[in-house]
């Protein structure tokens, strides 16, 4: 976020930046996991590993930002609207959801690692 603090505004270049990184994460904590190797960060291997495995990449990193939106509609619509005035529970009930959405994240990716191994490495 060192751009947009630096920019002040929220742009295109910013928003590429963003999506770039959202969507190489996930291949580069993978490889990291299962290489065990500083050599595993090799960009044009991560981009490798991603045109192997691109369906089922896709498909992960879709569901992940899927999750994220449904976790951002249900703080906003509902966390918001009728916990206005208990802020502690809205709290409370923010961290569970987040909590709990990223625990399905974070199997989804580890049920993607597993079954692609091969692929990834």
């Amino acid at each position: 976020h060192i751009y947009l603090f630096v920019k002040k505004n929220f742009d295109v270049v910013y928003g590429v930046l963003f999506g770039a990184g959202a969507f190489f994460i996930p291949i580069f904590l993978l490889r990291a996991a299962l290489l065990r190797k500083f050599s595993s960060l090799n960009p044009l291997s991560a981009i490798l590993s991603i045109l192997k495995t691109i369906f089922p990449y896709l498909f992960s990193f879709l569901t992940t930002a899927g999750l994220v939106f449904l976790f951002y509609y249900l703080d906003g619509e509902y966390v918001e609207q009728y916990l206005v005035s208990y802020q502690q529970a809205r709290n409370a009930l923010e961290l569970i959801l987040l909590t709990y959405f990223l625990f399905v994240a974070v199997r989804l990716w580890g049920i993607f690692g597993c079954a692609y191994q091969e692929r990834i490495k």
